[in-house]
């Protein structure tokens, strides 16, 4: 089966059971520190998704590394896709489930790829812009790509503008090959 699809299935599952308990904040704090430790620690990613391990061994890790530093919604679910044995989807479902967190605020999604890095202060004065413009928060995350050659691309839920350097000479390319 198709890891989105399940994702995004498991996403909407931790979604609804979050906001019937009204905890998608904590809850999404919950999915958040558990993606850090597991972007931390691949080895504790690893296990779980390993399947030469038994369903109760990655239930009794869970259990052990989470119980008490999450909600009980976040655990019950943990030991639901256990159940489901899902666990290897683990990450990409919190990441799922975060996104829709935030289009529930209104949150946009920004990704911004440019061509060398910029200074913190860049980042917030483009973020702010953005933010002003769109008329909405943002979620802007910032990315290097130096076949860029200059300027950037800006991602925003899923529509591009390519303002690059790259994207300019081969339109210049193209018009003199025609």
């Amino acid at each position: 089966m198709d890891v989105g699809l399940i994702a995004r299935r498991y996403a909407t599952v931790l979604y609804d059971f979050a906001s019937k308990r009204q905890e998608l904040a904590e809850v999404n704090s919950d999915a958040q520190n558990i993606r850090g430790a597991f972007a931390e620690n691949r080895v504790a990613y690893d296990y779980l998704s390993s399947p030469v391990k038994k369903m109760s061994e990655k239930k009794e890790f869970l259990f052990s590394v989470f119980n008490g530093s999450v909600t009980s919604t976040m655990m019950d679910f943990l030991m639901f896709v256990a159940d489901k044995e899902r666990v290897s989807a683990l990450d990409d479902i919190l990441r799922v489930f975060q996104s829709l967190y935030k289009k529930s605020l209104g949150i946009k999604q920004v990704n911004i790829v440019t061509a060398c890095k910029l200074l913190p202060e860049k980042e917030a004065s483009f973020a702010a812009i953005i933010e002003k413009k769109l008329g909405t928060k943002i979620d802007a995350s910032f990315r290097v790509d130096e076949s860029l050659l200059g300027g950037m691309v800006i991602t925003i839920d899923g529509k591009q503008l390519d303002c690059s350097v790259q994207r300019q000479l081969r339109e210049i390319e193209n018009s003199l090959t025609v």
